[in-house]
């Protein structure tokens, strides 16, 4: 039987998808940066003024509430970024296995649900054994 070559399989769907994923969150680190470059600066100016009175305080607070608003939508959206970009890599390796099945007439893999989980990496044992399973 044939042997799955993980690493080619790995690298051609990261190749497809892994430019514009990492120029978006790029983009989103670059973002964050200019948040806290903002917090850093807001902040700065209002210790050298020590014009500590409740309106400034005040307007300020809002200031950083509506920046922490923006960190955290910044940060959820490069979490989907990776979340997305890992379902298309294990969407395709469960493509190739199927077909490898299907090529190798493996009737008792394609019966059964290869379902993965998501949540895990494409290189987690799970998938590993899987890999490993169909290379014997």
């Amino acid at each position: 039987m044939g042997i799955v070559d993980y690493d080619s399989l790995y690298n051609h769907v990261s190749i497809i998808k892994t430019v514009d994923y990492q120029n978006r969150i790029q983009a989103l680190r670059d973002s964050t940066k200019l948040i806290n470059q903002k917090i850093h600066n807001e902040y700065s100016d209002l210790v050298e003024t020590c014009f500590w009175n409740e309106e400034l305080i005040s307007e300020w607070n809002y200031g950083l509430t509506s920046l922490e608003k923006q960190m955290n939508m910044i940060l959820s959206e490069i979490d989907q970024l990776r979340q997305e970009q890992d379902s298309i890599i294990l969407i395709y390796t469960k493509s190739i296995i199927n077909k490898f099945c299907v090529e190798n007439q493996i009737d008792i893999l394609i019966q059964k649900d290869l379902t993965f989980d998501y949540s895990k990496d494409i290189k987690s044992d799970y998938t590993q054994d899987i890999i490993k399973l169909i290379s014997e």
